[in-house]
């Protein structure tokens, strides 16, 4: 049961705009967990999007305005969503409006992903043209209306800061984790993941873990970090990528071409993610770009030692030591070096997972959800005002 300050209320409504609200990604979990929050607190929720989770549509107190899915990828995609959105808000007159980045005018704007960071980092020549997402975003955030804006890290608020012009109040809500998340873990399941990919126990493996592009998360780079061990160090790691990717033929292909084809394998995400954490000795998540990075803070919670890259926001909260391990130059050699020096010290790997663990503790959804419910109150209130 969550336990929060603030008050329950009975007969206003929440309308949530969330174009795609199904699958594993971090965005998709945050609002599963607003949406269960306000039910608890007696809000009625409608949701507006084109696909969503049985289990979130299903639920009492939730209505679900199934939307028409444009059936192209295109940047009139992203607008013709944002015209049947802003159809349901006059339809239902909503006491407020929780945009999640797919509309152009609500109450509290969440973003998920610094768009344009991640297309440059991915081109560093030029923003994309065909991504339509990006030019969506920079819509919402020089064109879009909302009383406030929140960034789920400092990487995010300052890249938004520097690029646009945005008008509205920004604060930063670091999304949480499942404080039972290491009570979910089953021993055999864990076992049965490193088994399938032949992990004995004087094994160490390194993994990767993510529920999007792979190409994003630098696991090509991994895969030539790894690659650059001694030949003692190459023999006890095993490395396990997992992520949404239609090319894990190349990831093999690449693994082969650097001599470390038998020690790679590549997995599909799945739910249990603390299965996945919980098979891995070392999380390796040198992101190009990633505005947070939930499975580097479920890593955290299950006291695993991390290797990130400072272009990946939960390596703010890292605490003291583990900073030493935020790399600050996406290097193949210097991944290296980290790798290394955890494989050979067994007793830095406990020091700083359990370190890690501690500091994961000031971010459970428990806590998210308090100030998040906070943040309703305060704008619902600040609405309520404008519009006696």
């Amino acid at each position: 049961m969550i336990k929060s300050s603030v008050t329950s209320k009975t007969n206003s409504t929440v309308q949530i705009s969330a174009r795609k609200l199904q699958g594993l990604s971090g965005s998709v979990k945050i609002i599963e967990q607003h949406i269960k929050y306000l039910i608890q607190k007696g809000y009625l929720v409608q949701i507006v999007a084109d696909s969503c989770e049985k289990e979130l549509a299903h639920m009492a107190g939730v209505k679900w305005n199934k939307t028409i899915k444009w059936p192209q990828n295109t940047f009139f995609q992203r607008k013709f969503y944002n015209a049947q959105s802003q159809r349901y808000s006059r339809k239902y007159n909503p006491d407020l409006i929780i945009g999640h980045g797919d509309t152009l005018n609500q109450d509290i704007l969440f973003m998920h992903n610094c768009v344009h960071h991640a297309a440059e980092a991915q081109d560093p020549s030029a923003l994309h043209p065909r991504n339509h997402s990006r030019r969506f975003h920079e819509m919402i955030l020089t064109q879009g209306k909302a009383q406030l804006l929140i960034c789920n890290s400092e990487l995010m608020k300052s890249d938004f800061q520097n690029r646009f012009d945005i008008k509205f109040p920004i604060e930063i809500l670091r999304p949480g984790f499942n404080s039972q998340l290491a009570h979910k873990q089953d021993i055999n399941e864990i076992q049965s993941i490193r088994s399938s990919i032949k992990a004995t126990s004087t094994h160490l493996v390194i993994g990767l873990i993510a529920s999007g592009s792979l190409e994003n998360r630098n696991a090509f780079l991994l895969i030539e970090a790894v690659s650059r061990l001694s030949q003692e160090d190459k023999q006890k790691a095993i490395v396990m990528i997992v992520g949404k990717d239609n090319r894990r033929e190349n990831i093999y292909q690449y693994a082969t071409q650097h001599g470390i084809g038998d020690r790679v394998h590549w997995k599909s995400p799945q739910p249990d993610v603390e299965n996945l954490i919980g098979a891995c000795d070392i999380i390796v998540h040198a992101a190009k770009s990633e505005a947070f990075g939930m499975t580097v803070l479920e890593s955290m919670a299950l006291s695993r030692p991390i290797i990130t890259s400072h272009t990946v926001g939960c390596s703010e909260i890292f605490p003291e030591p583990g900073q030493e391990f935020v790399v600050q130059s996406l290097d193949a050699e210097l991944i290296s070096q980290k790798i290394s020096l955890l494989i050979k010290d067994p007793e830095l790997r406990s020091q700083l997972g359990a370190l890690n663990e501690v500091q994961s503790r000031h971010y459970t959804w428990e806590k998210h959800l308090e100030r998040f419910g906070q943040i309703v109150e305060e704008q619902s209130l600040i609405k309520k005002k404008a519009n006696s």
